[in-house]
């Protein structure tokens, strides 16, 4: 692994844990070699070290792989629309309904389309998904059809009077280049809004343990490095803070105008906190899995992904487990140590046996999952991670 640390640009690490042996699992265009939990000695901040690039994470999320769900779908319009005021919260004062707002990375356009609906019409997003893009289209919303790590054309420098990166930046593996960016389409008194999952938190995550593990998450911010984040790109910190999100998880922000490089101060909390998460999940599972493993009944595993590929470092290793199932193509055919057996990601109609226990592993997709396990007609006892 040659990664560098994109804040400080240190080339040390400190390997934390291996979080996935098979990169695989992120579309076939990855190469097939572990990803490293890794912590920078230098300023302490937690990424994953591996030998994908970005041009490669650029393809999966114009990919099959990545699936656009909207917020809206996700939490519902109650919770969604309490979650996107809260954003709006943190910088209205610093903006007015003729500002130029930009939502870096806005997905189906779903923020964009409610700033509208407050009254910032010059609000467009900037995506590097097509699919993204017409889904946008559809809810009224313009998308610049640009890759984010990619140099912004003149017409955009000096534009916005706001931008915002709502859990976007931890899915990019040379943030570098995408603040970078991001400052140079900011107006010289402009805004960046920076929103990404609090570390701090991850073990008040109610959700499957590891989740916050997921792959796609390629950093693991605390305030603390929030504010290196600031000194090493030349931002101020205007403000910055925590809150949860859409009665989901907890999130924190950073809201930054362009300043002056400083020196980075050194932190553990993002190592503490991503260790802690690990211990905690660990604790969460034990219970869980040791029925099955007294049980010894059979398992069929449903969700092997970005956000589950961890359960497969030794999780179910005594238990019984009989299948790896995942509906995408892609993940079909991958191998996986469980046991000392190897297993073959297969399927879902190549599941045979009634009596096995299909145990849903996602948090993200458990919704999905358990409609295609009904609409396909399994009568099998299906337990989940959820639970």
């Amino acid at each position: 692994m040659t990664d560098k640390c994109k804040i400080c640009g240190c080339g040390d690490k400190n390997v934390l844990f291996e979080l996935c042996s098979n990169l695989k699992l992120m579309g076939e265009h990855f190469p097939e070699s572990p990803s490293i939990m890794t912590e920078c000695p230098n300023c302490g901040l937690v990424y994953v070290d591996m030998e994908a690039e970005q041009k490669d994470f650029d393809r999966y999320y114009t990919s099959p792989n990545s699936n656009p769900f909207g917020y809206y779908e996700i939490y519902g319009e109650e919770n969604t629309n309490k979650y996107f005021n809260d954003i709006l919260d943190k910088f209205k004062d610093k903006i007015n309904f003729e500002s130029c707002i930009l939502d870096h990375a806005g997905g189906s356009g779903d923020f964009t389309k409610f700033l509208h609906s407050k009254g910032y019409k010059n609000a467009e997003q900037l995506e590097i998904s097509e699919k993204c893009a017409e889904l946008a289209k559809g809810k009224g919303v313009t998308t610049l059809l640009i890759n984010g790590c990619e140099k912004p054309e003149k017409k955009l420098e000096n534009k916005y009077d706001l931008i915002t990166m709502i859990h976007s930046l931890e899915h990019f593996k040379d943030i570098d280049r995408v603040i970078n960016n991001a400052k140079e389409m900011l107006k010289p008194e402009g805004y960046l809004y920076i929103e990404v999952p609090d570390a701090s938190r991850y073990t008040k995550t109610d959700s499957v343990p590891y989740t916050m593990y997921t792959l796609e998450h390629i950093y693991h911010f605390t305030l603390d490095t929030m504010e290196n984040l600031g000194r090493a790109f030349g931002l101020k910190v205007v403000d910055k803070g925590q809150f949860f999100k859409a009665e989901s998880y907890d999130v924190m922000y950073g809201l930054y105008k362009i300043g002056e490089a400083r020196d980075i101060q050194y932190t553990s909390s993002d190592k503490d906190a991503v260790l802690e998460y690990g211990k905690h999940s660990a604790k969460r599972l034990e219970p869980y899995i040791k029925r099955f493993e007294e049980t010894q009944e059979k398992l069929i595993l449903w969700g092997i992904g970005a956000s589950t590929a961890l359960l497969m470092n030794g999780t179910f290793d005594r238990c019984n487990v009989l299948q790896l199932i995942d509906r995408n193509e892609q993940r079909q055919g991958l191998k996986y140590k469980i046991g000392g057996k190897y297993f073959k990601v297969q399927s879902p109609d190549t599941i045979k046996d009634k009596e096995a226990v299909i145990v849903v592993l996602p948090y993200w997709y458990h919704d999905s999952i358990m409609k295609q396990i009904k609409d396909m007609g399994f009568v099998n006892p299906v337990k989940s991670l959820m639970d």
